[in-house]
């Protein structure tokens, strides 16, 4: 409803603005701010009112802007103001100003200068004393004009009250006035500011300089040679706003022009802030119980307006407890769901795929689809918000609670109510703190995800997307990826079975790397990387670079490994020849990937990031030489030296957490691994060699 007035005041300020010329957004954006800025402003002045002066600078100065943005609708106003001395206000109706001196006088259609019907003329104590307490249009402080000051009102005779000749006003010619401190009465037979006083008796016209200030006659002078002619035009509107005025213009429409601008707008903006405020005030209450509900929600709080002991001790409140702590948590998460409905909506659409039934593929071996499912498994967990099971698991105790009232409805039909009631008191049921705690922990958990989601919206989308990309990136593996290996392999005459051979391994290191992927995922959900400088992204950043590792890795089984069959496949231990030169290749992506892995090892603080990375990359880094040590001892070689195995048996004990502190020693003994496997992969070959050339000798 608020929210409603609040759309049609807006709509009523935007039509003025219209008339204000401010037709594009960004102006009337910049006035709205302007004209409540005034608001403000105005509001200060009222409660504060020693620092009048610098709030009227203040006003003056959102003043000017609001007339540099309101153009064409300004610049009429002023025009008008150019062209009139004399205003008489609608909204202070028994007095005017005079724009040459900023001094209000009576309007005596409605003040008694007169001093009776009977005795028309004051003395000059009779009018003191009137003045004196003198109250008009909620103005006080007023005075007996001075002769010069009369003398410049009735000079140039557009005095609104001047009738009769020379310049008599309505028709007389002595009228109370002050010079040098001395009371008497001005002659307006006669000109000249000091002319023409005298010792006497006269009619009353007191004047104010309530709304004026010291410096404004100078400023909106003519002979002023400081102000433009706009600027002085403008002291005299700022006169009139700063005052609440509502001045009457020679020409009606500028008058409804004025008002719309100054009166309507200002009063609308204020009705604005009034219905904003209770709109804020609201909100800050439903802020209030979204603090309930939060990752931080404490139950024991709601739990402290539930008189436990007496709970216990009677079913029938136990049973109403339970329905009432249900009703308040749905309550409160039916309101938390209302304020975070476009992010819930947002990650519904996003996990809408996480909801299907994983399908076993025909095309993958049950590790490989045990492995999918598992990780589809986990992202369902993790990654659906599910408030809707929420909501029905809350709904479950609500049920069972209403059945137990059910149950007392039923028995109270009956003809054996006390046996019955008491088989139903002593049943098992879990405690009214129990369930709280429990029911509460249901939600906490869903909101622990949600803040989650929230706090890490890219990486959830992310992660998502990744988990998609890498199921249908194994899939293509096996279907797409194979069957091109297929067709290469059969233009080049080679044998299924040596294809297919070198398919299993392919498809044995991309498990393994496929397997890398979830405990990144973990890591990033777990916020272990949370307090790190780039947060998430670095996971991201790790993702990104197992998933580079992945694709070099498919790169040389598409590419390059029919290559190294054809170099070797005539050659003496042709077979062993082509292994060993196969995992010299891929243990050079995976020292790549170290050297990579490295610079984003050592950007990080915590220790414990850094050495769960290096444990992480083992698995990848290990995947060549365990290649190499499985094929030998597979195979019975006793062609390899025993001593060159237990070597490559020892390079498995890397010592890489030694190095955490010093990057450039890390490089160092990842260079020297790098030297030493390749130099066991030598003594191989040369240990084939003098076997070969013994068999030769024989």
């Amino acid at each position: 409803m608020l929210k409603k007035q609040r759309e049609k005041v807006l709509e009523d300020i935007k039509k003025i603005e219209k008339l204000e010329g401010i037709e594009n957004e960004s102006n009337s954006l910049e006035m709205s701010k302007l004209n409540l800025e005034k608001v403000k402003v105005n509001s200060q002045i009222d409660e504060l009112s020693n620092k009048l002066s610098g709030l009227r600078l203040q006003l003056d100065g959102i003043n000017k802007k609001i007339n540099d943005l309101s153009g064409s609708a300004i610049d009429k106003i002023l025009e008008a103001i150019s062209e009139q001395r004399w205003y008489f206000f609608k909204n202070k109706t028994k007095v005017l100003m005079d724009k040459n001196t900023g001094l209000l006088w009576v309007n005596l259609d409605y003040f008694e200068y007169k001093k009776s019907e009977n005795s028309w003329w004051y003395s000059f104590e009779d009018a003191d004393n009137k003045v004196l307490n003198l109250k008009i249009d909620e103005y006080t402080n007023w005075h007996i004009p001075k002769n010069c000051e009369l003398w410049e009102m009735i000079e140039d005779k557009s005095f609104p009250f001047q009738e009769g000749s020379g310049w008599s006003i309505k028709n007389q010619f002595e009228w109370i006035v002050e010079q040098d401190n001395i009371g008497g009465y001005r002659n307006l037979k006669s000109s000249g500011s000091r002319n023409s006083f005298y010792n006497g008796v006269g009619l009353l016209i007191p004047c104010n300089d309530s709304i004026t200030y010291d410096t404004y006659k100078n400023d909106v002078s003519e002979s002023n040679p400081i102000y433009t002619e706009k600027e002085k035009l403008q002291f005299t509107l700022n006169l009139f706003v700063n005052n609440d005025l509502w001045p009457i213009f020679d020409d009606e429409n500028i008058t409804e022009l004025y008002k719309k601008i100054y009166f309507e707008k200002p009063r609308l903006l204020e009705q604005l802030s009034e219905i904003q405020s209770q709109i804020d005030e609201i909100e800050e209450q439903n802020k209030n119980k979204i603090k309930l509900l939060s990752s931080e929600f404490d139950y024991t709080k709601l739990l402290e307006n539930y008189n436990i002991d007496k709970i216990n001790n009677s079913i029938i409140k136990y049973y109403k407890a339970v329905i009432s702590w249900i009703d308040g948590l749905i309550e409160r998460l039916d309101y938390f769901q209302e304020q975070k409905s476009d992010m819930i909506e947002e990650f519904n659409k996003i996990g809408l795929k996480l909801s299907q039934k994983y399908q076993e593929n025909p095309n993958l071996t049950q590790r490989e689809n045990e492995l999918l499912k598992e990780r589809q498994k986990f992202f369902k967990k993790n990654f659906e918000l599910g408030m809707n099971d929420v909501t029905k698991k809350l709904l479950s105790y609500k049920k069972q609670a209403q059945s137990i009232e059910d149950r007392i409805d039923d028995i109270n039909e009956g003809n054996n109510g006390i046996s019955e009631l008491a088989e139903l008191e002593n049943e098992k049921r879990a405690s009214f703190s129990f369930i709280a705690e429990n029911t509460a922990n249901i939600v906490k958990n869903a909101l622990i995800k949600m803040d989650y989601f929230e706090k890490n919206k890219n990486f959830a989308v992310a992660a998502i997307n990744l988990w998609d990309k890498w199921s249908m990136d194994y899939k293509v593996l096996k279907t797409t990826y194979k069957e091109d290996l297929k067709n290469n392999c059969e233009k080049e005459d080679i044998e299924e079975e040596v294809w297919m051979k070198w398919f299993e391994d392919w498809c044995n290191t991309r498990f393994v790397i496929e397997q890398q992927f979830m405990p990144l995922i973990k890591e990033g959900l777990n916020g272990n990387f949370e307090a790190e400088k780039n947060g998430v992204v670095i996971i991201e950043d790790i993702v990104a670079l197992l998933d580079e590792y992945k694709k070099k890795v498919d790169n040389f089984y598409k590419n390059d490994r029919s290559a190294i069959y054809v170099n070797y496949v005539f050659a003496a231990n042709g077979e062993l020849q082509e292994k060993f030169e196969t995992e010299l290749k891929l243990y050079k992506i995976s020292s790549e990937f170290q050297k990579k892995l490295q610079d984003i090892i050592f950007s990080l603080e915590k220790n414990e990031n850094k050495i769960f990375l290096i444990n992480w990359a083992n698995n990848l880094i290990d995947l060549p030489v365990d290649e190499i040590i499985n094929f030998v001892q597979l195979n019975n070689l006793d062609s390899i030296p025993q001593n060159v195995l237990n070597q490559f048996i020892e390079l498995k004990k890397k010592n890489f957490e030694s190095y955490l502190s010093d990057a450039k020693a890390y490089g160092r003994e990842q260079e020297r691994r790098d030297k030493e496997f390749n130099s066991l992969i030598f003594k191989m070959r040369k240990g084939l060699a003098k076997n070969k050339q013994g068999q030769l000798a024989h």
